[in-house]
């Protein structure tokens, strides 16, 4: 009797943009509803992909959001706090 061959599946691996977005639709949920007053988000690769998309996301939930380059490499994302 002849065993089926295992199919080996690709692994669905997030992008580096996909965790860098859900990392800061956390943060501006976290301040927009209260729980944070600001909210920096740093180390993460693809953070000034999504940035642009994060400002929109953060401007319609009424809280401010900025990138600071802090060296070539080093990119950091400050969340809030809500704007009056």
């Amino acid at each position: 009797m002849e065993l089926p061959r295992p199919i080996h599946l690709p692994v669905a691996v997030p992008l580096h943009d996909d965790r860098a977005m859900a990392e800061l639709v956390t943060a501006i949920e976290l301040v927009a509803r209260g729980l944070a007053r600001r909210v920096h988000v740093t180390g993460l690769a693809g953070l000034d992909d999504v940035a642009a998309h994060a400002l929109a996301q953060a401007q319609a939930a009424g809280v401010r959001f900025t990138l600071s380059r802090d060296g070539p490499d080093a990119i950091s994302a400050i969340v809030g706090p809500r704007e009056a």
